[in-house]
C-alpha cells in the first residue's frame, strides 16, 4: 500500500530515498523524481540518504520532479478511477442480466 507521507513528502519537493516495491514504483521512478533502494539493503538505504543530505546538483532537479509527478495522485482522482470502475462492473452486471432475460 502507498503512503500518504510518501505523496506528501513529493508534493513537499523533499528528496525522497525509498523501497524498491510495487507500491512505491506506482510513484517514484528512480533517478527521475526520487531514488529507489533495495528493501533488504541496509547499507545502499545509508548510502543514498549520505547522498541526500549532501544535496547533490541532481536533486534540484529531483525534487522540481517529485513536485510534479503528485499531480496525479489526488483522492478527487482516486475517487474518481473507483468511480469509473465500480459503474462499469454495475454495467456489465446489468447488460449480462438483460441478455439472460
Amino acid at each position: 500500500m502507498l503512503s500518504w507521507s510518501l505523496l506528501e513528502a513529493l508534493a513537499s519537493g523533499c528528496m525522497v530515498v525509498a523501497s524498491n516495491t510495487a507500491p512505491v514504483r506506482e510513484v517514484i521512478r528512480d533517478g527521475e523524481n526520487g531514488w529507489l533502494v533495495d528493501f533488504f539493503d541496509g547499507e545502499a538505504l545509508v548510502r543514498r540518504v549520505l547522498q541526500a543530505l549532501a544535496a547533490p546538483p541532481e536533486s534540484i532537479a529531483l525534487r522540481a520532479a517529485a513536485r510534479h509527478s503528485v499531480h496525479n495522485c489526488s483522492v478527487a482522482r482516486g475517487i474518481a478511477g473507483y468511480m469509473a470502475w465500480i459503474e462499469k462492473l454495475d454495467g456489465d452486471k446489468l447488460s449480462e442480466a438483460a441478455h439472460r432475460a
